[in-house]
């Protein structure tokens, strides 16, 4: 198959070939995932992080003219998270922003460093009610 713009491509790889990204990542300080040695196709793993380790890893410090460098919002990240969901169906009622949060939270298994390191809130108690859910649900786990 041959693309007018971008070159050739096999009908095994209809896109430009498969993501690198993780497999880059491992060059760089603290990356989130560690290649597992050994996998075919590579496999990948999570690495526990903190809070200073994530932000330095994916905050952008030099932004590009038209990107302000901030955080996303939680709660924006919640509504792209759901924005295919039948609310009415998953919540049975139409649901509050901090229940949009909370359930997006839940349902990515944000941790505390990810969630403080990687997001903002409109307003800080969002965050401190998200912490609150993270708690709960670890203590459900139980």
């Amino acid at each position: 198959m041959r693309e007018d713009s971008r070159g050739y491509r096999s009908h095994k790889y209809p896109s430009n070939g498969p993501s690198d990204t993780a497999s880059r990542w491992q060059s760089r300080a603290t990356p989130p995932f560690k290649l597992v040695p050994g996998t075919s196709p590579k496999a990948f793993r999570f690495e526990e992080r903190s809070k200073q380790e994530l932000a330095s890893f994916f905050i952008v410090k030099n932004a590009q003219a038209h990107f302000s460098g901030e955080r996303p919002r939680i709660l924006d990240t919640a509504m792209w998270w759901f924005r295919f969901t039948d609310l009415e169906e998953r919540f049975q009622h139409e649901p509050t922003e901090e229940e949009l949060i909370n359930a997006a939270i839940v349902d990515l298994g944000l941790n505390d460093a990810e969630l403080h390191a990687l997001f903002t809130a409109s307003n800080e108690n969002l965050l401190d009610l998200a912490s609150q859910v993270e708690s709960t649900t670890d203590e459900e786990s139980l």
